[in-house]
């Protein structure tokens, strides 16, 4: 990532032990100048930890005395699976255009099991993964004494992947919003803000909605049970195929796979990119190749 004069600033969980920070920082002391360090947060899945960390990365990128024309929010779990120079001819053609997965909450259905309206009308001061029949009960509580709040004017809920491509003029929009703290104290009591928050203010800071494009360009999937697709050695003909910059999740043991990746890259071995119209829509292989062989071999 950090080829050609990138930038690329880093979040590391405040819970990560100080020798692997430690180790993590050494690794990278060659590169020392052309990172940046953001203000650590301890993570927790659906909550407002994981929208302010993606926020302390942005107020880093902000001090430093360049900014980038791009932000290209990725995870620790995401590999690059195309050179970075055709992502930067990419985004250069398309500059100005807003890569966020941006659903109207509510005129549609986007997600696909468990709550959607009920993530913002109501409060959320409890975490589902460590307290599911608490969280369960305080919602059906809510719900049965008629607690619905209204939606901070004059934003429209929206919805869609936490994953996404934005200017660095949005991303500096956003963090000024970030300034109204009645803004703040709403999203902190949503729950999953991190599909929440940028789908929303995006739309509503962003005044040519032609410029949001409805794409995410880091390629993630689910299985048939709804739980997201993870890629090992052996992926690297698959990935090298998808119109996509980056992909999630790929297995941290899958040392085989980035090594691949990496020298399809370099080797040019990875399928020439599609039109830009192209870019950032799913193939249909895994789906096509699950129906095929999802009952397994014969005997």
């Amino acid at each position: 990532l950090l080829e050609d004069g990138n930038m690329v600033a880093v979040h590391l969980d405040k819970k990560a032990p100080s020798e692997f920070s430690d180790t993590l920082r050494n690794d990278l002391e060659r590169h020392y100048e052309k990172i940046l360090w953001a203000d650590r947060v301890s993570i927790e899945w659906g909550e407002w930890s994981m929208v302010e960390a993606v926020l302390n990365v942005l107020r880093a990128i902000a001090k430093a005395p360049k900014h980038p024309d791009y932000v290209y929010l990725i995870s620790g779990a995401d590999y690059p699976i195309r050179p970075i120079t055709q992502l930067r001819s990419f985004l250069e053609r398309n500059k100005g255009r807003e890569f966020i997965e941006s659903v109207d909450a509510d005129r549609f259905r986007w997600v696909s099991h468990g709550i959607q309206q009920e993530r913002y009308l109501f409060r959320h001061w409890i975490n589902w993964r460590k307290h599911p029949r608490l969280h369960s009960f305080m919602l059906s509580v809510q719900r049965i004494m008629r607690m619905e709040r209204p939606f901070p004017e004059p934003f429209r809920p929206h919805l869609g992947s936490q994953w996404w491509t934005l200017t660095w003029a949005t991303c500096t929009a956003a963090l000024e919003l970030t300034n109204n703290k009645s803004l703040v104290d709403f999203f902190k009591t949503t729950w999953v803000p991190d599909e929440l928050f940028f789908q929303t203010v995006v739309r509503n800071l962003v005044t040519d909605q032609q410029k949001i494009d409805n794409r995410h360009l880091t390629l993630y999937q689910f299985t048939g049970y709804g739980v997201p697709l993870v890629y090992y050695n052996g992926h690297d003909d698959y990935l090298s195929r998808q119109p996509f910059f980056f992909a999630r999740k790929f297995s941290p043991h899958a040392s085989g796979l980035r090594d691949s990746m990496d020298l399809r890259s370099v080797n040019g071995e990875v399928s020439p990119l599609p039109d830009d119209d192209k870019v950032g829509k799913l193939s249909t292989d895994y789906a096509r190749f699950r129906t095929t062989h999802g009952r397994g071999r014969f005997g």
